[in-house]
């Protein structure tokens, strides 16, 4: 029992580690993940990293290829628009319930997180700020309650976080996305569904339009 609870643990802190390194670029896309170089590189054996590339796969950062191997998936615009367009959609619907439910209270921990990300970007520290305004749709997609929406959404967590990475490079881009948070707390705060709604999803249109023109103009890289 003890080995089976250590290797798990092992293989959990592989995944953690690689997946951390693929999704802020440490290991470029299209690169191939050779089990052996890996177990070197990790200093674990090579089931932990088996099992880290196929929880890796499931998160859609890694493609295996029959007779040729693992490598880090290499993202395109049509992959942007695609996730972004699930996330509009399904955020969406969630955003417009949770303003006809929320409570005082969760209203109050949403503006303290948003003081804290505005606070955050002041001061430079980008990822933090990033972080927090990821807290921010977390918390409405529990308060809506909706469980096979956050189910298919934390299918993509890993995907959403791979672009969350390269959309806190973006000059402007988190400032925009402050504002536009801005704008979805007010729409909860008035508990009106329709305008929480389409807050968010033009905050999600906002952020996936960036991105691309970000790509088209060779600022960024997916």
């Amino acid at each position: 029992m003890a080995r089976t609870s250590k290797s798990k643990s092992a293989s959990r802190e592989t995944y953690n580690a690689l997946r951390e390194d693929i999704i802020y670029k440490r290991i470029p896309s299209g690169e191939s993940l050779v089990e052996d170089d890996l177990a070197v590189k990790y200093n674990v054996s090579r089931t932990p990293i088996r099992e880290a590339l196929k929880w890796l796969e499931n998160d859609g950062l890694v493609i295996y290829y029959p007779y040729r191997g693992c490598f880090v998936k290499t993202f395109t615009e049509r992959d942007v628009v695609e996730i972004y367009t699930v996330r509009k959609a399904l955020e969406g619907i969630c955003c417009g319930t949770a303003a006809g439910i929320i409570t005082d209270y969760n209203i109050s921990l949403l503006e303290e997180n948003q003081k804290k990300s505005v606070e955050a970007y002041e001061n430079g520290d980008i990822p933090l700020a990033n972080r927090l305004g990821d807290n921010l749709h977390k918390v409405i997609l529990e308060i809506s309650g909706n469980t096979q929406i956050q189910k298919i959404l934390d299918q993509l967590k890993g995907q959403q976080e791979y672009f969350g990475s390269i959309t806190s490079k973006m000059k402007g881009r988190m400032l925009k996305s402050l504002n536009e948070h801005e704008q979805i707390l007010a729409a909860l705060k008035a508990h009106d569904a329709k305008a929480a709604e389409e807050a968010m999803r033009a905050h999600m249109d906002s952020t996936m339009e960036d991105m691309l023109q970000e790509a088209r103009n060779a600022r960024v890289e997916l």
